[in-house]
């Protein structure tokens, strides 16, 4: 995953419960990749290197949710609202904790 997000740190309350699936289809002639990421648990990914994050974040969960914050700002996503974050404004974010059920 740092090969996509960059570095980052992966923080969950259970990890003997992580069941970690990513699939993906890069499209090279328009530099995009399209996929599918679960953790099967509770986890906060917190982004390490928000200066290099060089490309959009489209975030639809397929079901579960998600939520982006800052300094108590909260800015969720689930099945009926998606979220999408500009390579400029990824250091507003840089933590984004999921539900097991989540898979987007």
């Amino acid at each position: 995953m740092a090969g996509i997000c960059g570095p980052h740190r992966l923080e969950t309350a259970n990890p003997e419960r992580i069941r970690f699936h990513h699939s993906a289809n890069v499209l090279r002639s328009r530099s995009t990749t399209l996929g599918i990421i679960e953790y099967g648990t509770d986890v906060v990914v917190d982004i390490q290197d928000t200066e290099r994050f060089s490309s959009y974040s489209l975030s639809l969960p397929l079901c579960g949710e998600q939520e982006l914050s800052k300094d108590g700002r909260l800015l969720r996503s689930d099945r009926g609202q998606g979220v999408i974050i500009a390579p400029t404004k990824a250091r507003c974010w840089p933590s984004l904790e999921t539900v097991a059920s989540c898979r987007w």
